[in-house]
């Protein structure tokens, strides 16, 4: 049964993209498709095909550095992330929760973790902007900074992020946490 349901799935992939030979969202379904059948190389060659037509498809360099670190290549990973990053067509949301995911990987402790750090640290200086309206954004990079020890910075963050979207609770309980810890009491009791 499962095989039957196999064949139908690969049928149905091959009318999809004979049918749609130039349809990139298609490829990338199709691509997906394959990463989460462990098909790899397949999955590298359409997502290629698709950063050929159009190098400016930033969610196709997105996909390939997924595949490049299931196959643990983290530099090439990274590599790919970059680019990705720097394309437009790749949501800021998208992009603060691919960071988040990897912040685990840069805790003290963790193997690679001083160079996946420094690769978030790239990461962020292709999508901050201190002018940009984005209460998410700055709250991430204000984790990301306090992970780095960044205390000073990370509370300039934290406050761009509740000035922004001042219904944000836990950003306003770390605010009055670090006000406590760094003895800022008439920042403490102003919030």
């Amino acid at each position: 049964k499962k095989l039957d349901e196999d064949e139908k799935a690969e049928e149905e992939i091959n009318r999809l993209l004979t049918e749609n030979p130039s349809n990139l969202d298609y490829r990338m379904m199709v691509a997906e498709y394959y990463m989460s059948n462990q098909r790899f190389d397949e999955s590298m060659v359409l997502l290629q095909t698709v950063i050929t037509e159009d190098p400016d498809f930033g969610q196709a360099y997105i996909m390939q550095a997924d595949l490049l670190l299931r196959q643990n290549y983290l530099a090439d990973s990274f590599k790919k992330l970059k680019v990705g990053f720097a394309k437009e067509d790749v949501p800021m949301e998208r992009k603060l929760e691919l960071i988040n995911g990897l912040m685990q990987y840069a805790e003290v402790g963790q193997p690679d973790a001083e160079f996946i750090g420094a690769n978030i640290s790239d990461l962020y200086q292709i999508i901050y902007d201190y002018d940009e309206v984005s209460a998410p954004m700055h709250e991430y990079y204000a984790y990301y900074l306090l992970s780095r020890d960044s205390i000073v910075k990370a509370r300039t963050e934290l406050g761009k992020s509740v000035d922004i979207d001042p219904t944000k609770f836990n950003v306003w309980v770390e605010l009055t946490y670090l006000d406590r810890e760094s003895q800022q009491y008439e920042d403490l009791y102003a919030h």
